[in-house]
């Protein structure tokens, strides 16, 4: 049986919570939705307000996770983050996009890409 993208993306989400967790960040939001997008995840660790694309894949086949995120992807995420600022007053000394890619099967593999050039 196959499972839909969306449990997917759910579960890679998961994965990628727990893995930003346990390196000491804050999860402010998750699956943060506006009319023109949402936002996976959003962070705070350091005083640094994070951004966080997380993408899911099950296998190797069609590439790695993080090779899907194109240029559009990345104008698209820092427009729902200006959204996301004007909608939540939060002190940061600065912000950073990441992607975290997650490879599901026996056992996942994370990479943590900080800093995604804008």
């Amino acid at each position: 049986m196959k499972i839909a993208n969306r449990d997917i993306g759910a579960k890679g989400e998961e994965f990628a919570s727990k893995y930003l967790q346990d390196l000491g960040y804050q999860i402010l939001a998750r699956n943060w939705r506006t009319k023109r997008g949402e936002l996976d995840i959003v962070a705070m660790c350091e005083g640094t307000l994070i951004f966080c694309e997380v993408k899911t894949r099950t296998s190797k086949v069609c590439g790695l996770p993080s090779e899907a995120i194109s240029k559009a992807k990345i104008q698209h995420l820092k427009t729902v983050a200006l959204e996301w600022l004007n909608a939540h007053q939060v002190r940061h000394t600065g912000i950073r996009f990441d992607v975290v890619a997650v490879l599901l099967g026996s056992t996942p593999e994370i990479s943590h890409i900080q800093g995604i050039d804008l």
